[in-house]
């Protein structure tokens, strides 16, 4: 039982490691067109991001998995905080530059991750788009 925990742990950071890495290049991306001119075609800017995000995503993918998500599929979990992430940053690099991109980012992902424990339902199955029925949406 200890053994399963601690490699979902570890499965956990390094999928939290490989989107944190994807959400990282992709808020400098949204910073760099924002800025534009010739930081928009330094290569360097964006491994910057990617490694943030690599770093970040390692520790706190396992984190809010286990604390705030634990009913939350995978899948909806790492693609729903991805766009937070990117979204908060892209929020903040409109209001402070490089600074707010970065602390945007981490507004983005912790409230992305807040939105998704409480809109969740716990059993684990989406609630259908137009009837608001818990099933599958296959039928």
């Amino acid at each position: 039982m200890v053994l399963r925990a601690i490699l979902v742990t570890v499965g956990l950071s390094w999928a939290g490691a490989l989107f944190g890495g994807v959400a990282g290049a992709g808020a400098q991306f949204v910073w760099m067109v924002l800025e534009g001119g010739e930081l928009f075609w330094d290569p360097s800017f964006l491994i910057f991001g990617a490694l943030m995000g690599v770093v970040a995503g390692a520790f706190l993918a396992p984190l809010t998995a286990w604390l705030l998500m634990r009913h939350v599929p995978l899948g909806l979990a790492f693609a729903g905080t991805l766009l937070g992430t990117v979204a908060g940053a892209g929020a903040g690099a409109v209001i402070a530059s490089l600074g707010g991109a970065i602390w945007g980012g981490f507004a983005g992902y912790g409230i992305s991750a807040a939105v998704l424990r409480f809109r969740v339902p716990r059993d684990g199955r989406a609630l259908a788009p137009s009837t608001g029925v818990r099933g599958s949406l296959q039928g």
